[in-house]
């Protein structure tokens, strides 16, 4: 399922699912306003929420893809980052409770961990960065150790958590089988994560 964004060139976030999607809600018409008194959109592309039935458990996922580094100064690029992730983190408060719901952020938040743009979301109390429970780099982002890409899981989710990694097979590297950047997958890698309900 994929709602059409916001990006003029057609960069969206979708979700591939084998379960039953129950609900969708897109977010591309949520603004912020500029110091102009201008009306802005918050989302570069979405953060499209979906919620699959799972054998019985909702499992709610919310897709993202937050402002690059490129294309824009640091600072205006950072900014639409905070705003971007305080918009997801008041989405999160406004509909679950993540002690008891299974709640997924899901996507490349184009910032590292440590990052103050990030900050809402990942310190918000009860939703947890599972790959960072991975002993060794977390790195998504080409041959970097920059973690850019995230599953953010709610408590709920996260104590059913029973392994994660990140697959980086599909990133030109020079020493896979891949053979020039012409023909990696993507320049970001996946972070996979599985649960036992």
């Amino acid at each position: 399922m994929l709602i059409d964004g916001n990006d003029d060139r057609g960069i969206d976030v979708g979700l591939y699912s084998n379960y039953p999607i129950t609900n969708i809600e897109t977010h591309i018409f949520d603004t912020y306003t500029g110091a102009n008194k201008r009306q802005y959109k918050i989302f570069s592309r979405d953060c499209a929420m979906y919620t699959i039935d799972y054998n019985g458990s909702p499992i709610h996922i919310l897709c993202n893809h937050f402002k690059s580094h490129g294309y824009g100064s640091p600072v205006a690029n950072d900014k639409k980052r905070q705003l971007q992730a305080e918009r997801v983190q008041e989405i999160i408060n406004q509909k679950f409770n993540l002690t008891k719901d299974n709640v997924v952020v899901a996507g490349d938040l184009n910032d590292t961990p440590d990052s103050k743009s990030l900050k809402p979301l990942l310190s918000m109390q009860g939703l947890e960065n599972i790959i960072a429970r991975n002993e060794g780099t977390h790195g998504t982002y080409l041959n970097t150790k920059k973690q850019f890409d995230y599953l953010l899981v709610s408590k709920a989710l996260s104590d059913k958590y029973t392994d994660s990694r990140i697959e980086r097979g599909g990133i030109f590297n020079g020493k896979n089988t891949i053979e020039s950047p012409l023909h990696q997958a993507s320049d970001h890698a996946a972070v996979v994560a599985e649960f036992k309900f």
